[in-house]
């Protein structure tokens, strides 16, 4: 039974590694779809002061900050029976080595009451 510590601390050690690296892939990345998150409901709360287009550029700015692969027409901004509605639709790919690449789906939508300023 000699040495079946070590083929058991080897596999730990493996499977740790592996999770930091997936952690190492993975974390940036919602780190960035959540901030532009904040970044949709931050501009939404202004869509009382605010037109759609310049709501839509500053989040067009926002994902060319965090390079999220948007286009501008990606960004929809609209208005509908007392709220502001900002929704996002994009893609961002993370190569993984054996794997191979992962597809992030990001599908976000935010709405906010418009009040009378």
């Amino acid at each position: 039974m000699a040495g079946t510590g070590r083929v058991g601390c080897f596999i730990w050690l493996l499977l740790l590694a592996v999770t930091i690296y997936v952690a190492t892939k993975v974390v940036p990345v919602k780190m960035k779809t959540s901030e532009f998150y904040d970044a949709m409901q931050e501009q939404a709360q202004f869509g009382s002061i605010k037109g759609d287009g310049p709501i839509q550029a500053e989040l067009y700015r926002k994902a060319q900050e965090l390079q999220l692969p948007l286009r501008k027409e990606d960004i929809v901004v609209r208005r509908d029976m007392g709220y502001c509605y900002v929704e996002v639709h994009y893609q961002l790919s993370i190569e993984f080595p054996i794997y191979g690449t992962y597809v992030w789906h990001e599908d976000r939508k935010v709405s906010r009451p418009l009040f009378a300023t």
